[in-house]
């Protein structure tokens, strides 16, 4: 059964009076490091007075994805921006990385943060890592995925089309280009275009039971808006909105309507 969309009269007007005190990516995030059994990750924190929201970027990017959403939010929201083992500032060994390998270090993060009633917000590659969090039974008040990857029925549709090697060439080489650390991009795509057993299917999906929020770019061409009806369908307590114009950002490209949809989401889970 869908959640019922949260209703704008009871908590709207406060958060509209709290966005007056944005939060600023250059002076109010702290600079931190945790050492994980995987290694060092690095994040950076803000700490406010209400809830908190754990944020995932996407491939080959880092924290600085961020920097434009977060300015719309307000600062009594906890906000933790976490580099992806093998992303930005975090260590990056030479190991075999998968989706499962992120899970870990996010729920090690999570668990010795005392996060457990946090939201966890996942972009792309950052989304597939916090489905499968949620979906292996981990502690969160709900999920926000944004054009999340990782669906089954998306690299079935790219071997149908016969673009399954294409795009893992193309993203191989934009990865690349994006992240100097080629041993990570090499293998992330090599274990997540071959290992069917991390992909999101219909019956995993069906195992989350936290509110769920889809946000997905109304352009976005590298995960196409159909795939987001297929999440929407497959996530019982799950709520779709459309970024009218975005592309695969819409965190970047239309961040006062991400910072709207995610707080007015917060606001409703808070509530049930």
């Amino acid at each position: 059964m869908k959640i019922k969309r949260p209703t704008v009269i009871n908590h709207r007007k406060p958060l509209l009076k709290l966005l007056v005190y944005k939060t600023n990516y250059e002076k109010d995030l702290l600079e931190r490091r945790m050492l994980t059994s995987k290694g060092y990750i690095h994040y950076l924190e803000h700490k406010g007075t209400g809830a908190s929201v754990i944020f995932l970027h996407g491939l080959a990017v880092n924290t600085r994805t961020w920097r434009k959403l977060i300015a719309y939010l307000p600062d009594s929201i906890s906000v933790y921006l976490i580099d992806l083992l093998g992303h930005g500032f975090s260590d990056a060994p030479r190991i075999e990385y998968d989706v499962d390998l992120q899970v870990s270090v996010l729920s090690e993060f999570i668990e010795r943060k005392g996060l457990p009633e946090s939201f966890v917000f996942g972009h792309s590659y950052g989304g597939w890592i916090a489905a499968i969090y949620a979906q292996k039974g981990h502690a969160c008040k709900g999920l926000i995925l944004e054009d999340p990857a990782g669906l089954k029925d998306y690299f079935e549709g790219m071997s149908n089309e016969g673009t399954r090697e294409s795009r893992r060439n193309r993203l191989l080489e934009d990865g690349i280009r994006l992240n100097a650390k080629e041993h990570v991009i090499r293998s992330i795509l090599e274990d997540d275009f071959e290992r069917d057993h991390e992909h999101l299917t219909r019956e995993s999906l069906a195992s989350i039971n936290v509110p769920v929020l889809i946000i997905w770019g109304t352009d976005d061409t590298t995960v196409k808006t159909e795939y987001s009806s297929k999440f929407n369908v497959y996530i019982k307590k799950s709520r779709l909105e459309l970024v009218e114009g975005a592309g695969h950002t819409p965190h970047y490209s239309n961040p006062e309507k991400t910072a709207t949809l995610l707080l007015d989401f917060m606001a409703g889970a808070e509530a049930i």
